[in-house]
């Protein structure tokens, strides 16, 4: 399958328009103290994954070695204002970054990260510009609608495509209300994202990072006398994908989407990670810390758009 190259551009993005992602955990994340794993190393290293059109595939994976030259190519941490970026999604970090320390820890885990944030930020930018749309097409007092599947009114009104684009969202975010749709799809500024991974994670290298490609600490639901279990993934995409709808979607987050529609500064979002960790406040500041310390708002500009 060719790459398919993208280019990583200051300002508003292209026509690019993937469908709806299909990814829907069934868990959340469990309200837990900062993870501290060690350094071990993970299985042998999967490489990066091409992503199709739509967003929600993944081909098979690429040879290591094409990929390595391609990242080499597009070196993320000397970003100019538009260079060419392959549209790429991680299967898995790489073996070796267990053992680096320091910046070179950092610079790798960006480097791979940062491409699948970008993939995923931009299905959700696509998902909330097709909402707005339908929104607007729908007219006065279409914010205070109810997309019930069995109202047939406004199903007529949309015809068949957009009625089952609503419908999937309505899925996906569980919820009918119109305006919950609009404050829970929508994007998180990447350097957020990137300093959850690192601070979970740390940058990349922690044993959950490398044996179950789980980033932020996630974990299932501990609804029964069981211990709650730490949630496996079958790439980077997947648990990056599954991290943004859950703070997308869960209640626990209605303050950071409250936030979210005032600004996108992400040291005032981050405010709203009250419930992410049993540390609350202290952890709120060690997110911030990590996005100042490694100046990672340098990438929340960036966007996806066709090259």
């Amino acid at each position: 399958m060719a790459l398919m190259l993208l280019a990583l551009r200051l300002g508003s993005g292209g026509d690019w328009r993937p469908s709806v992602a299909t990814f829907e955990p069934t868990v959340g994340l469990r309200p837990a103290a900062c993870l501290t794993p060690g350094f071990e190393s993970g299985p042998s290293v999967a490489p990066l994954l091409a992503v199709s059109r739509e967003g929600t595939e993944v081909s098979p994976p690429l040879i290591n070695k094409e990929m390595l030259a391609l990242l080499k190519t597009a070196r993320i941490e000397g970003v100019a204002r538009e260079m060419a970026m392959p549209m790429v999604a991680a299967g898995r970090m790489p073996q070796k970054i267990g053992g680096l320390d320091g910046e070179d820890r950092k610079k790798l885990f960006i480097n791979v990260l940062l491409p699948t944030v970008m993939v995923v930020l931009d299905e959700v930018r696509q998902e909330r510009r097709q909402l707005l749309s339908i929104l607007a097409e729908l007219g006065d007092g279409a914010i205070k609608m109810n997309f019930a599947p069995g109202r047939k009114d406004w199903q007529r009104r949309l015809g068949h495509e957009k009625t089952k684009f609503i419908l999937s969202l309505t899925r996906k975010y569980k919820t009918e209300r119109a305006v919950d749709l609009v404050a829970m799809v929508d994007v998180l500024p990447p350097s957020l994202i990137l300093a959850q991974g690192a601070l979970e994670s740390s940058w990349g290298g922690s044993h959950y990072a490398l044996e179950s490609n789980n980033l932020f600490g996630m974990y299932a639901s501990d609804d029964g006398p069981a211990p709650p279990k730490i949630m496996e993934f079958g790439s980077i995409l997947d648990s990056v994908r599954a991290y943004v709808l859950h703070l997308n979607r869960s209640s626990a987050y209605k303050e950071l989407r409250r936030i979210r529609s005032q600004t996108l500064d992400p040291m005032r979002i981050a405010d709203g990670l009250t419930a992410y960790s049993e540390r609350r406040q202290c952890y709120i500041d060690e997110v911030k810390h990590i996005i100042a310390l490694n100046r990672l708002r340098h990438y929340d500009n960036l966007l996806l758009t066709t090259g």
